[in-house]
């Protein structure tokens, strides 16, 4: 049913939707205990199968309609979220859940009708189990209900500073076990060579006279490299100062010591010559057009996102103090960056999604 809505709308299926049909069985299920639970205890209290599917009805009507709504609701409030996936899944679980409220309301009572009554329904109400147990502790709450107050409270306070306290964390291979063959694939590579996890770095130059080609500027992106290869953990980077210095390296034989920013006249004869013989134009992949802006790429090991945020609080703590912010402005961005985001956005809007419905 829930392929051919989808069809209907012209709506793809995606990862998120796939949990929808569970979450909405769960859904309609409830809905369906609580009403069936209310007509037996009618038939238990010797009432006739249509007085006691009318007072079913009638006292948990309201309460299943306010439940529904409810989720309904909470499940709206995923439209706060920033991932389109996420608002879809939102839109359609509130209409599953209200199309299952309707089912509830037409489709049961007509089975109610047309079904022989079980067995148990004949057994006296006193004669339950739960009976006692639940009277005994309805008795008790009334008895105690300032003491029960004060614990729900305590609870609530407890629960809201653990919220507080939520923190994301991922692996871009958590959702595969480790026995799996396309992860032990990539645990080697990620382990032998550079990292699976891509990094990306943006430098924009500011003012309008400056260009990322300036040595000035290339001076603040040798500074940058260097502090990523030596601190914050990376092999290599993919940028202009690399080019640069494998440029240098490259006119001294390939020795290793002249792998080194060159001075500012040479480094204007490197970039000149780069520029005239880039035929295929690969430095649109380090400068873009207006050269205002430069890329620093590599990759690193996927250590999850608390170790990545501690390397870029490092980071930023080094652009701080050792850039010209007058000169150039630094941005994360690239892929791992945008996943690392959304998981905190989405992470952030469920939590605060969850405590509008107190409000």
């Amino acid at each position: 049913m829930d392929n051919g809505i989808y069809g209907l709308v012209n709506e793809p299926m995606n990862l998120v939707l796939t949990v929808l049909p569970t979450i909405i069985f769960v859904v309609a299920m409830s809905d369906v205990i609580h009403l069936v639970s209310k007509f037996l205890e009618e038939l238990r209290l010797g009432n006739s199968k249509d007085q006691a599917i009318k007072t079913a009805y009638k006292e948990v009507g309201i309460a299943t309609l306010l439940t529904s709504l409810t989720t309904a609701i909470w499940f709206l409030t995923l439209l706060t979220v920033t991932m389109k996936p996420v608002k879809i899944f939102g839109i359609y679980t509130a209409l599953g859940v209200m199309f299952a409220f309707v089912l509830a309301y037409t489709l049961l009572p007509a089975l109610l009708v047309l079904v022989k009554p079980p067995k148990l329904s004949s057994k006296p109400i006193v004669q339950n189990y739960w009976y006692k147990v639940l009277h005994m502790c309805f008795r008790y709450v009334m008895a105690k209900r300032k003491q029960v107050m004060l614990i729900f409270i305590g609870l609530i306070i407890v629960v809201g500073v653990g919220v507080s306290k939520v923190e994301t964390n991922y692996f871009l291979l958590e959702d595969l076990k480790k026995d799996n063959e396309m992860r032990s694939q990539f645990d080697y590579f990620d382990t032998e060579y550079m990292g699976l996890r891509p990094f990306e770095l943006v430098v924009e130059v500011i003012g309008s006279s400056k260009k990322i080609t300036d040595f000035g500027v290339i001076k603040q992106m040798a500074k940058i490299d260097s502090f990523l290869i030596s601190d914050y953990g990376l092999t290599q980077t993919f940028s202009l100062v690399s080019i640069l210095k494998i440029a240098n390296r490259s006119e001294h034989g390939g020795q290793n010591k002249y792998y080194a920013l060159p001075s500012e006249r040479k480094s204007t004869k490197m970039l000149k010559k780069i520029q005239k013989f880039d035929k295929t134009n690969q430095l649109a992949m380090l400068v873009d057009s207006t050269a205002v802006f430069g890329r620093m790429s590599s990759t690193l090991g996927d250590i999850g996102k608390y170790k990545v945020d501690e390397k870029n609080s490092r980071l930023y703590e080094f652009i701080d103090n050792h850039i010209d912010e007058n000169l150039v402005k630094i941005h994360l961005t690239g892929t791992g960056h945008l996943l690392d985001e959304n998981m905190s956005s989405l992470a952030k809007n469920l939590v605060f999604g969850w405590l509008s419905l107190f409000y």
